[in-house]
């Protein structure tokens, strides 16, 4: 049997009595006019009363009629204009019960509407009824982004950072494959580690759940050397030797130490930029022109062989940093070439011998990348 919802019924009836019990201008005129309307039809008795006296007296025969008659065209008249005021008001008040009801409808179907595309959503993406392939396309291209430029100064880093999170925890990536998810939720947490490290755990430990990668082991030891573990962090790391490895130990000992330390200690190891990853390869790369070795910095770009096949943005900036500050012979001009590059080449004493030019050539074709 169907239940009757006796309280909305209640408050219905109660809002429709209340719309017309409630004073209004047209209810003050109304009563007035009304009144005076059938006062015109139908004589008061006290005005039929004095009419009759008046009638039968023959004492003043000037006053043998009746002081009052009625008046059926004013009456009706009038009559007819209370009603027409009374169906006015309550026309009016039809049509505002009618769009507040409208109102309140079409919040009730947007509500419905929102709820409704939330647990269709969500319910697709707990059943996998989603597109993977795309989100994960779309999670790498992020992660090289970051990954390449996250070195340069102007580069928000963090902030990109926890956008790319927060889409994969629990946005528009949630239904990519777990395995990226927590590689680059492991990735990310590595990035912000030295400056946001309670952020960095709490990446890392949802990249834990979702699954084990190379790139977790990297941000546990990441955390423990900012933790102050930087010994145990850089041992449990070449306990595994492959470029991947060597290159977020030369990163670590770059950050914890002096940038001089973590150069000897890479090429004291039997190590060189070829046993780098790409990370890793300018990360050495820029070290070495913040020390001032400008020709160990030739060197190693001289190790990779043909720069025609690097891929990396990073990697290749610098690259054509390190041919461009060799490209010049005074250390001063040389300071100022790290710091901004020399677009104006007019204004700069760049050496003229046929090696220079030919640096300054293959950097320019680097930096066109």
């Amino acid at each position: 049997m169907r239940n009757i919802d006796w309280n909305s019924i209640l408050h219905k009836v109660l809002d429709f009595l209340f719309s017309y019990i409630r004073p209004s201008l047209a209810k003050f005129v109304i009563g007035p006019i009304l009144v005076t309307g059938l006062a015109l039809l139908s004589q008061p008795l006290w005005i039929e009363l004095l009419n009759w006296v008046l009638a039968s007296q023959d004492m003043f025969p000037q006053w043998k009629k009746p002081i009052a008659t009625a008046n059926a065209a004013w009456g009706w008249s009038l009559i007819l204009l209370s009603v027409a005021i009374y169906g006015f008001e309550t026309f009016f008040q039809y049509k505002k019960l009618a769009l507040e009801s409208s109102k309140i409808s079409d919040e009730l179907v947007e509500d419905v509407s929102d709820e409704t595309s939330k647990k269709v959503t969500e319910k697709l993406t707990e059943v996998g009824f989603t597109a993977p392939h795309l989100q994960d396309a779309s999670i790498e291209q992020q992660i090289s982004e970051i990954k390449e430029f996250r070195i340069f100064a102007n580069y928000p880093k963090e902030e990109t950072c926890r956008e790319l999170a927060g889409s994969i925890l629990d946005g528009e990536f949630k239904g990519a494959s777990p395995l990226l998810k927590a590689k680059a939720l492991a990735l990310l947490s590595r990035y912000i580690c030295f400056e946001e490290i309670e952020l960095s755990k709490s990446y890392l430990k949802e990249s834990k759940r979702l699954t084990w990668t190379e790139e977790t082991e990297i941000a546990e030891a990441c955390i423990a050397a900012v933790e102050g573990n930087e010994a145990e962090a850089i041992d449990k790391l070449l306990n595994k030797p492959m470029p991947l490895n060597y290159s977020a130990v030369f990163m670590l000992k770059q950050r914890k130490q002096k940038i001089t330390d973590a150069i000897q200690w890479l090429f004291d190891s039997g190590l060189t930029i070829r046993s780098l990853d790409t990370d890793g390869q300018q990360s050495l790369l820029n070290s070495l022109l913040q020390a001032e070795q400008w020709e160990k910095a030739l060197e190693q770009v001289d190790e990779l062989g043909d720069l025609n096949q690097i891929e990396s943005i990073g990697l290749s900036y610098a690259v054509a940093m390190s041919l461009l500050t060799n490209s010049v012979k005074v250390p001063e001009i040389r300071r100022n070439i790290i710091l901004e590059v020399p677009f104006a080449a007019e204004k700069y004493p760049l050496a003229d011998d046929a090696k220079s030019v030919e640096l300054r050539l293959k950097s320019a074709k680097m930096f066109t990348y």
